[in-house]
């Protein structure tokens, strides 16, 4: 295992005659035996950062380091990295015992510790039952689970997975999303995992990382990202239905300033002593304020609670829960909640939140 540690790393490459800056100044340290999703839109430079830590890509400017050695010139097999992608890239021709086996056949390992070494991670994945097999025999989670153990057997330093399991049904990815778990807590891998389904990077992983345009927004663990998130975007962009964000004024009534929303006037939220402070430091006029949709009630809980008045737009049953998104003086919000509220399009409802819950 080791630890990763991404210094000051930058990537540029031409698309279409086109200077492209991909990673931007990534600062990021992977602790051992850590597991670590990388998150954001398409093109937000997470795959790149990926190829860089693994050596398939070289970096532009920057230092990366494993156990504080840099390797930025090392290749993947001297870095002893292992890979996954959304393509399983196994041998056709070969079984799925040969597949794993292929890499210790090249390192000249005996027939004895290969032997050992396949038997180890196949019992670990739970595929002994398929190692005579072929690949064109396997559905597409066995073989994900084969890519996964070809990965693993070599026992590396660092293991990266690509969107390994975005491309199967909901079975499998359930499946698979299990075993790379069980494997990493009883492995102690340093392991990344880069992904756009946040559902499995808050499933799976110990830290998130958001990027966005080549930019790193936030690590931090599931419950730091999405009570604290670090600006809009990672408000914004975590979470679905995502974070209602509101525009608001700052008010000042005898020296006390409150919160009243740009778009109605009939919302106003308290103000926290510490964000009181930063506004009469900083003489701020304007806040944003964020209320994750799973905060709304469909009525009010406590005296405090502020309540937002709106009309239905849409109201999504989903078994577990129901997704009603109302329009509030233009402004569409959201509330997940549990699937026995009862409300309809054209329906006037009034929501209310609790001032523990503003972000």
């Amino acid at each position: 295992m080791a630890v990763i540690s991404l210094e000051k790393v930058n990537k540029y490459y031409y698309s279409r005659r086109r200077l492209v800056h991909a990673v931007k100044d990534l600062d990021m340290e992977i602790k051992d035996g850590e597991f670590v999703s990388i998150v954001g839109p398409s093109g937000c430079g997470k795959s790149s950062t990926m190829r860089m830590i693994a050596g398939l890509e070289g970096i532009t400017d920057g230092a990366i380091r494993f156990d504080g050695k840099v390797v930025n010139a090392m290749s993947p097999a001297e870095r002893n990295v292992a890979l996954a992608f959304e393509s399983y890239a196994l041998y056709q021709h070969m079984t799925v015992r040969e597949n794993i086996s292929f890499c210790l056949r090249n390192k000249k390992l005996s027939r004895q510790q290969i032997k050992e070494q396949v038997d180890w991670v196949t019992e670990l994945l739970s595929i002994g039952n398929i190692l005579e097999l072929k690949p064109v025999s396997l559905s597409g989670g066995q073989q994900q689970l084969v890519s996964l153990a070809r990965a693993l057997v070599r026992n590396p330093s660092v293991t990266l997975l690509d969107e390994p399991i975005s491309h199967l049904d909901s079975r499998s990815r359930k499946d698979i999303s299990l075993a790379i778990r069980r494997v990493h807590r009883e492995l102690g891998l340093t392991l990344i995992y880069v992904t756009h389904n946040q559902e499995e990077a808050f499933a799976l992983a110990d830290r998130i990382a958001v990027m966005n345009e080549g930019v790193l927004q936030q690590v931090g663990t599931r419950e730091e990202i999405l009570s604290k998130p670090a600006n809009l975007f990672v408000a914004e962009f975590i979470g679905d239905p995502s974070m209602n964000i509101i525009r608001c004024r700052v008010v000042q009534d005898e020296g006390q300033p409150s919160l009243v929303a740009v778009h109605d006037a009939r919302i106003s939220f308290p103000v926290e002593p510490e964000l009181a402070l930063a506004i009469t430091k900083d003489a701020i006029d304007e806040v944003f304020v964020g209320i994750r949709p799973i905060d709304l009630k469909p009525e009010k809980e406590d005296q405090s609670d502020v309540t937002i008045i709106g009309k239905v737009k849409t109201s999504e049953y989903l078994g577990e829960k129901r997704i009603v998104k109302l329009d509030n003086a233009g402004l569409q919000i959201s509330m997940d909640t549990e699937p026995i509220v009862n409300v309809k399009p054209g329906d006037e409802v009034a929501l209310s939140v609790n001032p523990r819950y503003l972000r």
